[in-house]
């Protein structure tokens, strides 16, 4: 999905509520750093142009899991743009943690793919393919928690009257399926956490190649088992991520949860302990520097909406 950044949006307050902080600088999406004026909390904007919300996105709002960073709000910029609001989680992408370490313990790389499966598991419940799932959209928060992000916006920018092809990052990262344009499903998202788990556990990506020869590749080629680049990678881990990345949908696991209680019988059978994943974290700041922003516009813009607002309390949920 193309994104148009317009200079004037930060600084603004959208929706009478969201007042846009910076441009953020990482992640796939051309995201904003704002703060929701309401709940006093700082959160994530995501502006789509020529996008309408759907039912993937409504249904999205529903969806509740730690696992998951929250979508809370949507709205239309002054220059008549979907914009998106979700749960701001700081922290380091794992774009970040694999450039940092390149491959990851067994132990710590299955902990995070379950924690992805066990998010995901509960999207499909609620009716939600993520369809996106990449390095950049997982984060590992301080704590050692990890947060798959975009859920519901994927399926927006892959809007056919919008999308361009040099914008789409995650090729890498796309199911046979949807490089051959069939319609997703949760066996799409088990490819990609596959995938996803194939490069913690090597250090790269699936697959090499680019463009064409990539798509065709991955439309015809198996992935090769983790363990022919890591020697180190049990065979208990090469048949997950294989079976996880079957070309065919239904030779994959049946469904997240599936591959969830998989890769913790693998863990409990031959994974040694590993350090805890906060120790992945390398930026844990990431919060809004709100005393970068003028105190005066700041306290006018809460001002302002307290007076166009005077009973309205946070959103059910918000901290």
């Amino acid at each position: 999905m193309s994104v148009r950044v317009k200079g004037d949006v930060v600084g603004e307050v959208l929706g009478d509520r969201y007042r846009v902080i910076t441009r953020s600088g990482t992640g796939p999406e051309d995201a904003f750093r704002a703060h929701d004026l309401v709940s006093d909390r700082p959160v994530t904007i995501v502006v789509l142009e020529d996008a309408e919300p759907d039912a993937v996105l409504d249904a999205a709002r529903r969806v509740s899991h730690p696992a998951l960073g929250a979508l809370l709000d949507h709205g239309r910029t002054p220059h008549g743009d979907l914009f998106v609001v979700c749960e701001h989680v700081s922290g380091s992408d794992l774009r970040d943690v694999l450039i940092g370490n390149g491959a990851l313990s067994p132990a710590q790389a299955v902990e995070i793919a379950a924690a992805l499966c066990d998010g995901l598991a509960a999207a499909h419940r609620g009716g939600v393919v993520h369809g996106g799932i990449m390095p950049e959209r997982v984060v590992i928060t301080p704590g050692g928690s990890v947060k798959l992000l975009g859920l519901g916006i994927a399926a927006l920018r892959e809007d056919p009257r919008t999308a361009r092809p040099h914008r789409i990052a995650g090729l890498r990262y796309l199911a046979p399926e949807q490089v051959a344009g069939a319609p997703v499903s949760p066996t799409t998202d088990v490819w990609a956490v596959g995938a996803l788990l194939g490069e913690l556990l090597t250090g790269r990506p699936p697959q090499q190649g680019a463009g064409s020869d990539l798509a065709r590749r991955r439309m015809s080629e198996p992935l090769a088992p983790p363990s022919r680049c890591n020697s180190a990678v049990p065979r208990d881990l090469d048949r997950v991520v294989l079976r996880a990345c079957a070309l065919r949908p239904e030779d994959r696991f049946p469904s997240a949860r599936d591959m969830g209680a998989a890769l913790r019988r693998a863990l409990v059978r031959s994974l040694p302990d590993a350090a805890p994943l906060s120790w992945l974290v390398d930026d844990v700041g990431g919060g809004i520097r709100l005393d970068a922003v003028d105190p005066e516009i700041f306290a006018r813009s809460r001002t302002r909406v307290a007076r166009r607002r005077p009973r309205r309390s946070p959103r059910r949920g918000a901290r």
